[in-house]
């Protein structure tokens, strides 16, 4: 795990609408990953499932949740994503 206050090297961003079936499946892929020095943005842009929740069940203090109050599409969750990040370099994973 990282230090509070060590930025990561990398940051991914998951944006994701209506996904709550598939983000734990995307973050556990990256959690299980040799490299650990990351973080994961998660942008949820308004969804209307149970994508906080399924987050929120995911101990890992390297995941970050953002929710869009109001839906603004893939590309502008993408944008929230990379200015949360806090990463030397920003990855966008796929959207969910």
């Amino acid at each position: 795990m990282q230090k509070e206050n060590k930025k990561p090297r990398v940051s991914i961003v998951i944006p994701s609408y209506n996904r709550d079936s598939l983000v734990a499946r995307a973050i556990t892929s990256i959690l299980q990953q040799t490299f650990k020095d990351f973080e994961i943005v998660v942008v949820d842009d308004a969804s209307e499932d149970k994508t906080e929740e399924v987050v929120a069940r995911i101990k890992d203090s390297r995941i970050r949740y953002k929710r869009h109050s109001f839906r603004k599409g893939a590309s502008a969750a993408r944008n929230t994503g990379i200015e949360e990040a806090r990463g030397a370099v920003s990855y966008t994973h796929l959207t969910l």
